[in-house]
């Protein structure tokens, strides 16, 4: 099975960034288990892209140059920046965030099916690591479907979403590689 449009929230390790090492209760860590930066690109998303494909890959100011060699390693090309305006303030070393952002990569030569959307959006945050329904809105406008969301959180009418919280804690690479194998995948209702 193949999908034309991937959405990617890698689980950013974190607690490698803490000073000391020191672990904190904010962090991603307490909320879900986290992969190294080996580990996620040793995943291969692109296997079940289509050749013709649109990605977007979730990041955050620490971990941007990251996301760009995940982004071309699975085998698509950066086009554009999407950036998540949060109207609160959030944690930071040098300056507080309040932005997320959205690497936007084509592999093949899928356009958008619109030319008219502004790279920045705001939302209010909500649970952690929970992205706005303003995202996937832009998502469904932009991209043609099948698709395939990656370290999902929960499920959504439409997609195949593949996640510790919604495939009973089975590995990320373990259902990628069922996805390459079986010729369709039940979508959420």
């Amino acid at each position: 099975m193949t999908f034309s449009t991937l959405v990617i929230d890698p689980p950013w390790p974190y607690a490698d960034r803490l000073m000391s090492g020191v672990r904190r209760t904010r962090g991603a860590a307490n909320h879900y288990d986290v992969m190294s930066f080996e580990a996620l690109r040793a995943l291969r998303p692109q296997d079940v892209a289509a050749p013709d494909a649109h990605c977007y890959c979730w990041t955050t100011n620490a971990f941007m140059g990251e996301a760009l060699e995940l982004l071309s390693g699975w085998e698509f090309t950066q086009k554009t920046i999407l950036t998540w305006v949060k109207p609160q303030i959030g944690m930071g070393w040098y300056f507080r965030n309040n932005t997320e952002h959205v690497l936007f990569g084509v592999r093949g030569k899928l356009p958008t099916r619109h030319k008219d959307q502004p790279t920045a959006f705001t939302a209010r945050r909500t649970g952690h690591s929970t992205k706005p329904e303003a995202f996937y809105q832009i998502v469904e406008r932009m991209s043609p479907g099948p698709y395939l969301e990656l370290f999902a959180r929960a499920e959504r009418p439409g997609w195949v979403a593949i996640g510790d919280e919604v495939n009973n804690g089975r590995r990320i690479d373990d259902v990628l590689q069922d996805l390459v194998r079986l010729p369709s995948w039940p979508v959420s209702a």
